[in-house]
């Protein structure tokens, strides 16, 4: 019977730790995994890779107390949560406690693509009941996959999914998955600096070729990288270095990349941290300033600044 592409992804997990010292070979394991994998398994590999279902804009919160795993590997190992507790305890984590299981994982959830359907479905459920369906699904895939995949499940669902590599690594793995060297890694970290989804990276590069990766284009609504700012020893330094430029007074706000996407017949407009957080929700006054521009599409970036409308003047930040 073959190895299924997520317990291979799980089997690939618990190797890398055993070369964290040797990046090399993460990278050669990643790169045959990715190799393995359909464009939207690895697009779903990749986001695991990193411990979450989705991109960073997007972002993935279980919101899903301990006290409710305790309850649900108590039921899966047929043992009380006392005792679940006492072995995490012991262990390090639930995860290693599931993985002590002796169930052989059953058909009902295969493939990568369903542990994602399941685990999104999991974020979506709410109301009336909800924890004892969050439960009863949890119970379900965690029985439908064997002890190691399942430790890792436990782990992304308590945020710990702590894996000892980044976005770079797998930027590495993607070209050494195509090329078997790094000699492609410049042009996917330029698609990946300015469009920050990696799992639309090795799904494009999977499914269109390199070409697709170099004509890679701005995208409202999924951020780009913000570059950090070098550190030159006198402003002389920075005009020999970079050329005529334009300088501005340091402003004191909340760095924010906007994004307006009118080309649709509902409009989009999101605010992205410079860690790639959807901020929109905590901007309304800003929405109300920008729906009415006269623009198909646009991405700026700038400081988002309190004003005293009184006398005109910035306000602190604070």
């Amino acid at each position: 019977m073959p190895v299924h592409i997520f317990t291979l992804f799980c089997i690939v997990l618990t190797a890398c730790f055993f070369f964290v010292f040797r990046q090399e070979k993460i990278t050669e394991l990643l790169a045959a995994l990715f190799k393995q994998a359909t464009p939207r398994e690895a697009a779903v590999i990749a986001y695991l890779s990193l411990g979450s279902l989705n991109p960073p804009y997007i972002g993935t919160q279980f919101n899903f107390a301990e006290k409710g795993l305790l309850k649900i590997i108590a039921h899966l190992l047929d043992v009380s949560p006392e005792t679940v507790k006492h072995k995490a305890h012991t262990l390090g984590d639930l995860g290693m406690v599931v993985e002590q299981g002796k169930w052989a994982g059953g058909a009902d959830i295969v493939s990568v693509i369903d542990v994602e359907r399941v685990l999104l479905g999991f974020l979506e459920i709410s109301g009336t009941g909800s924890q004892e369906i969050k439960e009863h699904t949890i119970i379900k895939i965690l029985r439908a996959v064997d002890p190691l995949s399942a430790k890792y499940i436990v782990r992304m669902m308590q945020g710990k999914l702590r894996l000892g590599f980044s976005d770079m690594t797998l930027l590495d793995a993607f070209s050494w998955m195509e090329t078997g060297d790094k000699s492609i890694r410049k042009d996917l970290e330029a698609a990946y600096n300015i469009s920050a989804d990696i799992g639309l990276i090795i799904q494009t590069l999977k499914s269109d070729g390199l070409k697709a990766i170099q004509h890679m284009s701005i995208t409202p609504g999924i951020p780009i990288l913000p570059a950090a700012a070098e550190r030159l020893q006198d402003a002389a330094a920075i005009i020999k270095k970079i050329g005529p430029c334009v300088a501005q007074p340091k402003l004191d706000g909340f760095r924010l990349q906007v994004h307006i996407d009118n080309q649709h017949k509902k409009p989009v407009m999101r605010f992205f941290s410079r860690n790639l957080l959807d901020m929109s929700h905590m901007f309304p006054d800003l929405i109300e300033s920008l729906k009415d521009l006269d623009v198909k599409a646009l991405v700026a970036e700038g400081e988002a600044i309190c004003v005293d409308v009184q006398t005109g003047s910035f306000l602190p930040f604070q």
